[in-house]
């Protein structure tokens, strides 16, 4: 530039945004951008602008992403698995199903004394034909039903009392293998209570990768005397996707109750080589003085993916104490290190659960949930299942038997309850109906799973009034966002406010004149 000229102001541009650079001032001598032609100057401070008053708006965004939405699983109005279930003659009963997360689902169910199969590739919108699973038996029992990924299924079930059967399906339950069994009858002597007889109560999990377990309860006949029966829970395992089986084990060599039945056996594995079983057990005082005369919730668990369990302890830590009759319970995990187990205590109305964040090394001290009757009239219950969806939310779902002040049955309601938690079950909301039957029959169990893709499904069978035969009932839920709490509205307007008020500031710290020699 010649001498003589009129030289362009050399600027010096400060960036509106150098506190990100740790809040040195640029130096005129030392300048960050110094040109000699101001417009461009100007449009650079312009476009910086910008994107400083950009930032208070995507910190705006992420912080009302943040905060909890309310949400609610939603349930359709239940319907027969089959239409003409409503019409046949044919009873239907005790069914259980399974999914592998990916939209199919398997039900299995007994209709008369045949065990048949339906399969669902649409998250239970629509069904197959009942396949023939195991022909007409006089006296089936039990069952539990597991998905081994690939089209792969598992069923185990109690045939006539001779023991656990199972049987797997390789394309998604439309035929089925010869059932094997696998735990013969260990007590063939008289049959005096079904609920305590031998080989039952089977319950089938798997890891999608080839190992797939099944437990159940076995009684032991030590003496002919009555009390002097022992129960213990045994299981067995397959590394095949169910081919082939090892012989059965008992869950705890040293362990027999003796004052009644181990039953209701669950066992959940959470994709990362952890197991974990509960199952309720009653016990005698004399025989064990760590526990009451009552029964307990038992738990073991495995971190080498079954290679080896720990010994059963009682999960709920008030066994010695409780006097409490601890039953049916069920478990979830969400994958995360966070297990749920709920289960029955005595009182009407109420369960109890407690939860484990360390992957079920340690369990919190139960917890009763008092869930609000439907009514004001005289209930009981019969608590059912427990899902979670992996991501926060955790629902419950049982039957409840609704009457008149008076106990009038002729006034009686059956309703299938539902309530979730979003908190891991330190909080449930309130019950809310998916069914409800006048005058009828709501058959134990009802379940309900997460099927991938935001939908539930719960599943039971139900005699309505006048029918003679029961049928197979589902419902479809998905969680649905609602609104923002209650609670919410105060601090988003404080947070807005701040944010504007940080907008403001960037904007006038960004209008002060270009900076000239």
């Amino acid at each position: 530039m010649a001498a003589d000229a009129a030289p362009c102001a050399m600027s010096i541009y400060s960036s509106p945004y150098s506190f990100l650079r740790g809040n040195k001032r640029i130096c005129p001598k030392t300048p960050w951008i110094a040109v000699g032609h101001c417009e461009i100057i100007e449009k650079m401070r312009r476009l910086d602008m910008r994107i400083v008053s950009m930032l208070p708006t995507c910190v705006a965004v992420v912080a009302l992403l943040a905060f909890p939405v309310a949400s609610e699983v939603i349930f359709e109005d239940p319907r027969p698995l089959h239409p003409s279930m409503l019409s046949d003659d044919l009873s239907d009963s005790d069914p259980q199903f399974a999914t592998d997360s990916q939209g199919n689902w398997v039900v299995a169910w007994f209709q008369h004394a045949s065990l048949v199969s339906s399969f669902s590739n649409d998250n239970g919108e629509t069904w197959s034909a009942p396949a023939l699973v195991h022909p007409a038996t006089p006296d089936p029992f039990s069952l539990s039903i597991a998905s081994a990924g690939n089209g792969r299924w598992l069923l185990a079930v109690t045939i006539d009392h001779e023991g656990i059967y199972v049987t797997r399906s390789e394309d998604n339950g439309l035929s089925w293998s010869t059932p094997v069994l696998i735990e013969p009858e260990q007590d063939p002597t008289p049959r005096w209570h079904i609920t305590e007889g031998r080989a039952s109560y089977p319950y089938m999990a798997t890891d999608g990768d080839g190992t797939c377990v099944v437990m159940w309860s076995s009684r032991y006949r030590l003496s002919l005397a009555r009390s002097e029966n022992g129960h213990k829970i045994r299981m067995s395992r397959s590394l095949d996707h169910g081919a082939t089986w090892s012989a059965p084990v008992d869950m705890d060599p040293v362990q027999v109750s003796l004052g009644g039945p181990s039953i209701s056996p669950r066992i959940i594995h959470d994709g990362a080589g952890h197991w974990v079983a509960v199952w309720d057990t009653w016990f005698k005082r004399e025989d064990h003085p760590e526990y009451g005369n009552d029964r307990e919730i038992m738990v073991s668990r495995s971190t080498d993916n079954w290679a080896t369990w720990s010994p059963p302890t009682a999960l709920n830590t008030d066994a010695a104490t409780s006097g409490d009759n601890n039953s049916n319970p069920d478990l979830a995990t969400d994958g995360h290190g966070n297990w749920l187990a709920i289960w029955e205590g005595r009182e009407f109305d109420t369960f109890k659960v407690s939860r484990s964040t360390d992957d079920g090394a340690t369990w919190s001290d139960p917890e009763i949930i008092i869930l609000p009757r439907y009514e004001l009239r005289l209930a009981s219950r019969a608590f059912s299942g427990l899902a979670t969806d992996r991501r926060g939310e955790w629902i419950i779902t049982w039957q409840l038997y609704v009457t008149n002040a008076l106990g009038d049955p002729t006034t009686v309601n059956r309703l299938i309850m539902k309530s979730s938690s979003r908190d891991i079950g330190r909080t449930w909301s309130d019950p809310e109906p998916i069914y409800l039957v006048d005058i009828g029959v709501v058959d134990y169990p009802v379940s309900v799973a997460y099927g991938g893709s935001n939908n539930f499904l719960a599943i039971w069978s139900a005699r309505e009034d006048g029918d003679v035969e029961g049928d197979i009932f589902i419902a479809r839920g998905s969680k649905r966002i609602e609104k923002v709490p209650a609670s919410e509205p105060l601090a988003l307007l404080i947070l807005t406010a701040v944010l504007l008020f940080l907008t403001t500031l960037c904007l006038r710290s960004g209008s002060n004149p270009i900076k000239s020699d």
